[in-house]
């Protein structure tokens, strides 16, 4: 069938050259007639063999003409990149309750903030090989310095915090006391989170509800003894609150109940009446031990907003530690401290769990910054003119 057809197409190509009308009579049966090359084809030269490339243009009959692109040796196991893609945003633009923030990520606190840079934890690192040799660490520096000279005098330098080397020994691996997250008023009055934050920390300490022996007490007690009237839901607690005045309504409190206890400032880092000298290591040991007591309670003030923290978890950076309940021999940097702070608004979720890095960079972030503790997806939000 091959060389017949072959010399078919033969006999039609010579008798095309003698007579196109001779050429209809021998044309095969069910064969068209060929085209006559077009101006175009006449003047292009005779094409090429195609080489595949991921390229290509489409002739008038649908078909794909590929040409060949030179491939650079540096883009071989690359992806290609789009021309519509675009690099991510380091900042993006919020709008909370009608004002208008820019969002940084929580990862460039240390650059805006120096002051705290010092405090960064170290990043964990697995223990090395026991083939490997100790890295030799050099000897600290003495915070006193003798000049030579005629005469012999010190320099005093600011004394470098370093971390302890066991800052949880003796701390329970988790500890959430029922009676603390049993005692928060929730929910509250509107921006009323102040005195429902107090009403929790005097149940905890004096109430039945807590660890106390007296009845315990609602926010309209609270309210009634510290000589508001109601309607308590029209109070504009906002404009009213703050640090001094929870430790202020404590001592009236404990005066009216005749029983004893003071209030003071656990950490404060910036502002008015901080704690000078207290580091960020002292503030989380006092944290650590107080929530386990029966006799201490804490009130957080983040941004706009007053918490009681209610209870703690050491997280190990191993799997096989998960259920030790000694955590004395294991490097701080493989350990991960979270707080569990329970919150009295109930447009919040009745608990929030963060690491106590989140809650030191908010307690040291400076103006113009902030973060917003509950809305950590935000970043650090820098508040625009």
């Amino acid at each position: 069938m091959e060389a017949l057809f072959s010399d078919t197409m033969g006999d039609l190509k010579q008798a095309i050259k003698q007579d196109p009308k001779q050429a209809r009579e021998h044309r095969p049966r069910g064969s068209s007639p060929p085209r006559s090359p077009t101006r175009n084809q006449k003047s292009k030269s005779p094409t090429k063999a195609a080489v595949p490339s991921a390229a290509g243009t489409a002739d008038s009959r649908g078909l794909v003409q590929e040409k060949a692109k030179p491939v650079s040796a540096a883009a071989v196991g690359k992806p290609a990149k789009r021309k519509d893609a675009k690099p991510p945003k380091k900042q993006k633009i919020l709008v909370r309750k009608g004002k208008t923030y820019i969002s940084l990520p929580l990862a460039s606190f240390y650059e805006l903030v120096p002051a705290a840079a010092k405090y960064k934890p170290k990043p964990w690192q697995p223990p090395p090989a026991p083939d490997d040799k100790p890295v030799e660490t050099p000897l600290a520096v003495s915070d006193k310095a003798e000049r030579p000279g005629g005469v012999a005098f010190t320099v005093e330098f600011e004394a470098q915090w370093v971390p302890p080397a066991d800052p949880f020994a003796g701390l329970p691996r988790r500890c959430l006391q029922e009676k603390r997250w049993a005692c928060i008023s929730r929910p509250q009055y509107k921006f009323g989170c102040g005195i429902a934050s107090l009403t929790a920390v005097w149940n905890f300490l004096y109430s039945t509800r807590g660890c106390g022996a007296l009845p315990p007490v609602t926010q309209e007690k609270c309210l009634e003894i510290l000589g508001f009237q109601e309607p308590y839901a029209e109070i504009r607690f906002g404009a009213t609150t703050g640090n001094k005045t929870l430790l202020t309504w404590f001592d009236k409190l404990n005066k009216h109940f005749q029983v004893s206890g003071k209030g003071c400032y656990a950490w404060k880092p910036l502002g008015a009446c901080r704690t000078v000298g207290k580091t960020p290591d002292a503030a989380q040991r006092e944290l650590l031990s107080g929530l386990t007591s029966e006799h201490t309670a804490f009130i957080y003030h983040c941004y706009n907003h007053y918490m009681c923290p209610v209870g703690f978890e050491i997280n190990p950076q191993t799997p096989v530690d998960a259920f030790s309940e000694n955590m004395s021999g294991v490097p701080p940097e493989a350990l991960e401290l979270w707080l569990y702070i329970g919150d009295s608004s109930r447009t919040a979720p009745p608990m929030h769990c963060i690491k106590f890095e989140w809650l030191m960079m908010d307690l040291m972030c400076e103006s113009p910054y902030l973060i917003n503790i509950r809305h950590l997806e935000d970043g650090i939000l820098h508040k625009t003119k």
